[in-house]
């Protein structure tokens, strides 16, 4: 493949920053092509013309990574080149999405990035004025929001303001999240379907690490199948993160110039989900290095001895993966 040529996936694992300005000429390319090929729903298949040449670069380079383990046995930890490629990728490709998003008219950037609006809509459900609230402090629980009954102990020690029901979780059940006067977020969650109350951050760091841990095996086992696989989940990830960005910019495009608006609104943005960011994303590159390696080996040797130590080895990367993601959920509701 031509892209290859001009990518040669060995100096990119020894040089990973050189992916960078690639990911930011993909991302123009992917725009470009689905406002030009399919205006009207574009949303998906702007990351799949991302992930499209990315593939078989990324294959070469945990091919790469494969022999490299095998020439080093028993060295869990070495120098993965490939998490660097990893993180440079997903940074170039946040500026692009975000540049785009932010600069395009408003109507084309909601209908090329439609579906990210709605992943970032979702995630924001259960917060204030997102759902219909009621004014406890000023009379009865209103029974259409929720039931009063229940809510009755906590009506008298606590100064309860708003109770929001919504389905956080996505499991059929609603919960109801409480809200105490001077309070930003809820303090306290009572689960419908359990019939007891959890406090808002445990309830949120469980939905957090589960959904995660979901994604975290959706991406190990499709980098075990395509090898490559997981770039859609990843790619999927940093189109959200960059309308995220764009959309903060356009918040101050009344205040600021656009390119100073925009370099606030990219460092504020990355900053505020850094903390919690930086381990869930690692988790998320562990994991496609640990099925795509698994997958090569494979591939080359099958269920062999020769295999095994690189089986044994990537299982630990896994449930290394698993701890960053588990961290990540915990920090995020802090």
């Amino acid at each position: 493949m031509s892209i290859e040529l001009i990518l040669k996936p060995l100096s990119l694992e020894r040089r990973p920053r050189n992916i960078f300005p690639f990911g930011l000429l993909f991302a123009t390319i992917a725009v470009i092509l689905t406002l030009l090929a399919f205006p009207r729903d574009s949303s998906i298949l702007v990351v799949t013309f991302t992930v499209i040449p990315l593939v078989p670069i990324f294959i070469k380079i945990i091919e790469i990574e494969e022999r490299d383990y095998e020439r080093r046995p028993r060295r869990l930890f070495f120098r993965h080149n490939i998490l660097q490629v990893y993180a440079w990728l997903f940074l170039s490709l946040i500026i692009g999405f975000s540049l785009w998003y932010g600069f395009l008219p408003e109507e084309t950037s909601s209908r090329v990035f439609g579906s990210q609006l709605r992943a970032l809509y979702d995630s924001s459900e259960g917060t204030p004025g997102q759902q219909g609230s009621a004014n406890y402090g000023a009379g009865p629980v209103s029974a259409r929001l929720c039931d009063s009954s229940l809510l009755s102990g906590l009506l008298i020690s606590h100064d309860i303001t708003d109770c929001v029901v919504s389905d956080v979780d996505h499991d059929g059940a609603a919960e109801y999240l409480v809200y105490e006067r001077q309070e930003g977020r809820p303090f306290i969650v009572y689960l419908t379907a359990a019939g007891e109350y959890v406090s808002y951050r445990t309830f949120m760091s469980r939905v957090i690490i589960l959904n995660n841990l979901q994604l975290l095996l959706f991406i190990f086992l499709t980098s075990f199948i395509f090898g490559a696989g997981a770039l859609f989940a990843l790619i999927w990830n940093a189109s959200i993160i960059g309308v995220f960005v764009g959309a903060s910019m356009r918040g101050l495009s009344g205040t600021l110039p656009p390119l100073a608006a925009y370099a606030h609104s990219l460092g504020l943005s990355l900053w505020t989900i850094a903390l919690h960011g930086v381990p869930e994303m690692l988790g998320f590159f562990i994991g496609a290095l640990s099925g795509g390696i698994v997958s090569v080996a494979v591939v080359r040797h099958g269920l062999s001895r020769q295999s095994l130590p690189v089986l044994k080895d990537s299982l630990w990367l896994f449930a290394l993966a698993v701890g960053l993601i588990a961290i990540a959920g915990v920090i995020e509701v802090l």
